[in-house]
């Protein structure tokens, strides 16, 4: 949680009771949520998450991750989450 606080230093961030909660302007917010869906994603997926790809992911333009057509991960009952 602190690598990913270091990169995204605007927002206030909370860990509490297994949650995850962020203040800050709606663009901002967009822009971090975005990310950490892809953050989850990779987890997931490669089941490994170290500093370099957290870094790699948290450095995306905010362009970059707008122009993606691909769901970036599913929600509760299969529901597709796209930024």
């Amino acid at each position: 949680m602190k690598v990913i606080n270091s990169y995204i230093t605007q927002i206030k961030i909370i860990l509490q009771n297994h949650q995850l909660k962020a203040v800050d302007d709606p663009h901002t917010l967009e822009t971090f949520v975005c990310k950490t869906c892809i953050l989850t994603e990779s987890l997931n997926r490669y089941d490994h998450l170290d500093e370099e790809n957290i870094e790699m992911i948290m450095l995306l333009e905010s362009e970059v991750l707008k122009k993606s057509d691909e769901a970036l991960v599913h929600g509760s009952g299969g529901r597709i989450i796209r930024p």
